[in-house]
């Protein structure tokens, strides 16, 4: 036997808004979750820096145990809602007035095989449940309301997260760059044997110094002169090379010196 057309129709009604509050409800709860967590795993990487490496890998570990949990968990939610008893059993719970007449009306439809009741009787019995469930519309037992928690959740950890890169944009930058740094891109280090021969400097003064250019043989790298002046750099591999970055350092000044580029 088959479920009445309008009791079937009603369940279907019901299954349809409840996997929406399953879909975007709990799904917001997870990201709203996992985006909290993150942001915290950032944080505390750049207070605590020589954690990072554990940070990172707990962190991932962490998530991706949360996510497999929620997948299965809203696997399994799902799957129950195909069945039309667990459809009555919500229903039931939302209008305990009607859950003894629909669940016996949803059990003897789909009974199977030679049955002991009256085709008749069950036909009155679903015609009066179904007149029931027209005074109790699908949107009153599962409302958008229920989503709203999922919905404050993710908008309270924007908020969060807007309200770090506000306050602290650089150490928050600073913080996640170090966290999701590939450890295949470590900082430069420096070659174990010299890669350049002798270092030619050519220094190029500002027109009102009235100086004329200074070219430096054998220069260490080191580059001393007045504001505005132009430097230019030759210099020869002592290994073959395919690129080459030239890095610049601010050298740190003290009080009382001057840069005359004596």
């Amino acid at each position: 036997m088959a479920l009445p057309d309008g009791i079937h129709n009603y369940l279907e009604e019901v299954r349809r808004r409840r996997r929406l509050v399953h879909l975007f409800g709990d799904s917001a709860m997870f990201v709203a979750a996992s985006a909290t967590a993150l942001l915290l795993v950032v944080l505390m990487s750049g207070w605590l820096d020589r954690w990072r490496v554990s940070l990172r890998m707990g962190g991932a570990a962490l998530l991706g145990v949360a996510l497999l949990a929620f997948i299965v968990r809203l696997i399994v939610r799902l799957r129950r809602l195909r069945d039309p008893g667990h459809l009555a059993e919500l229903v039931g719970a939302a209008r305990p007035k009607l859950r003894s007449d629909l669940l016996s009306t949803v059990e003897l439809s789909l009974q199977e095989g030679p049955t002991r009741f009256s085709a008749q009787l069950l036909g009155a019995l679903a015609s009066s449940t179904e007149n029931a469930l027209r005074r109790a519309a699908p949107a009153t037992l599962v409302p958008a309301r229920q989503m709203r928690p999922g919905a404050v959740a993710l908008a309270a950890t924007l908020i969060a997260w807007a309200a770090a890169a506000t306050l602290a944009p650089s150490f928050l930058g600073k913080a996640a760059a170090g966290l999701f740094r590939v450890a295949g891109a470590a900082p430069d280090r420096v070659a174990a044997q010299p890669l350049l021969g002798d270092i030619v400097l050519r220094y190029v003064y500002p027109p009102h110094i009235g100086r004329i250019p200074r070219v430096v043989e054998s220069s260490t790298g080191h580059i001393s002169a007045p504001a505005g002046t132009r430097v230019e750099l030759r210099t020869t591999a002592l290994a073959p090379l395919r690129t080459a970055t030239l890095v610049l350092e601010r050298a740190a000044t003290r009080d009382g010196d001057g840069d005359t580029g004596g």
